[in-house]
């Protein structure tokens, strides 16, 4: 490999580094955040029940029957998870599914989106009066508490702008790398294969997070990736300098 395609392949690393950095691909959760999709079931003797019941988007219930499939297991699982656990809030059972972002395309321990027919965000139509058998019950999938907004938080900073620093530092390290000195073949492989693994790395992470694997176990072992490789690139920059002609 030539000094010029070894520069040019470095470079291209750096520019696949910057990119995935802005893109929201980078250290990416698989899901989205929970809340966003809040399911209460709340049976006919509750007192949410009462309290929301006004807000339903229509006098008469709907036959569960009448729902979509994913309609039924969302309101089955909401029942069960909310039981099981014991997670209620106001005396009534609730749940919040995992729903996979559009970063990822596989979808492991999660649903590609919710129910169509059931809408979020929105007091009057996020309340649906349902029928089963003989028994009534509200379906709400709102929270009123979101309207509040949510404050700034160390956890935003470390979740948005860290994973972010972490290929950007690299890639100006390495751009700098590339057209300062005139690495070998065999020194070229080292550093792009370094550069290499921290993409894997970022882009992986919403993988590694639905195998299991913690999202912020993952952005400290980026965060220290980067770290030990732009004191790779330092070392062997001082290398190349003492090893110049015109040094000493």
């Amino acid at each position: 490999m030539t000094v010029r395609w070894s520069i040019l392949l470095l470079l291209g690393i750096s520019l696949a580094l910057v990119g995935v950095g802005l893109s929201d691909s980078a250290y990416a959760s698989p899901y989205e955040d929970p809340s966003e999709y809040p399911h209460y079931v709340a049976p006919e003797s509750t007192a949410t029940f009462e309290t929301y019941v006004a807000d339903a988007d229509r006098d008469e219930p709907i036959p569960v029957d009448e729902l979509s499939p994913q309609a039924q297991e969302f309101i089955e699982r909401t029942l069960e998870e909310g039981t099981n656990s014991g997670a209620t809030q106001g005396g009534v059972p609730y749940w919040e599914p995992n729903v996979c972002t559009n970063v990822v395309i596989y979808c492991a321990d999660g649903y590609e989106a919710p129910p169509s027919s059931f809408e979020y965000h929105d007091a009057e139509n996020g309340t649906v009066l349902v029928e089963d058998g003989n028994e009534a019950f509200l379906l709400l999938t709102y929270d009123a508490s979101q309207d509040s907004g949510t404050p700034w938080h160390f956890a935003d900073w470390f979740e948005g702008v860290v994973p972010a620093l972490t290929l950007f530092l690299p890639a100006l390290g390495l751009g700098a790398f590339a057209v300062r000195t005139q690495p070998s073949t065999r020194t070229t492989v080292r550093v792009s294969g370094f550069g290499m693994g921290l993409l894997l790395l970022a882009l992986g992470t919403p993988y590694f997070v639905m195998a299991g694997v913690s999202r912020t176990a993952l952005v400290l072992a980026g965060i220290l990736g980067s770290v030990v490789f732009l004191a790779f690139l330092g070392r062997l920059v001082r290398r190349s300098a003492g090893s110049s002609p015109t040094s000493g």
